[in-house]
């Protein structure tokens, strides 16, 4: 949305032919609205769909998608919601060792706010590199497995992860991503013991 080429590029199609045959699709942090310009010529395509990358909520949002302001994504998200008809907005959810713990208050989240709005859909993906759930430790795995376990059958999301953290080996020991979260917050003056208390939760239990 801080780009001004999509505006660009369809203020041409407009311009030389016609958006009411042109499907557009948008990925975006949530940080910016669109604007008044773009807004119009959104509203002319046959089908706009935006995908909002979340990964979180409140403090575990703030943290992974540092320095944005939860609050004020979430606000951008539901009235971008409410644009047109023909926009569509859904939710996106890359979960690795950073958030794992966040799956259900992210699912709980997604219930409410899309009963109040017209938020229509959320998907959920798996980080890969550094946070990877390849790369927790055997006994962190066992963790999540544990806690996971009793939501087991109350959400197909749910049952997704389980079977995702069933297929991972696990590692001898979880330096890999405790040192990649370290060097954030050393680069970001931040903690993300304090930030992310519920993965700090499953790792104390080991």
């Amino acid at each position: 949305m801080l780009s001004k080429q999509p505006q660009e590029f369809l203020s041409r199609i407009d311009k030389e032919k016609s958006l009411k045959d042109v499907t557009v699709v948008f990925s975006t942090n949530g940080s910016t609205m669109p604007s008044d310009t773009l807004i119009s010529l959104l509203k002319k395509c046959k089908k706009v769909s935006i995908a909002v990358s979340l990964d979180g909520t409140n403090a575990a949002f703030e943290y992974i998608r540092n320095p944005l302001s939860w609050p004020e994504v979430e606000s951008n998200c539901v009235n971008m919601s409410t644009l047109a008809d023909n926009i569509a907005v859904g939710i996106t959810n890359n979960i690795g060792i950073q958030n794992i713990d966040e799956l259900i208050q992210i699912h709980q989240w997604y219930s409410e706010i899309s009963a109040k709005s017209k938020i229509r859909s959320i998907d959920y993906f798996y980080t890969v590199g550094t946070l990877s759930l390849h790369n927790a430790s055997g006994r962190l795995l066992d963790v999540w497995r544990q806690k996971l376990s009793s939501w087991q059958g109350s959400l197909p999301v749910i049952d997704q992860f389980i079977k995702f953290l069933g297929s991972c080996t696990g590692q001898k020991d979880d330096d890999i991503w405790l040192k990649h979260l370290q060097m954030i917050d050393q680069r970001r003056g931040l903690n993300w013991m304090q930030a992310l208390p519920n993965l700090y939760e499953s790792y104390r239990r080991i």
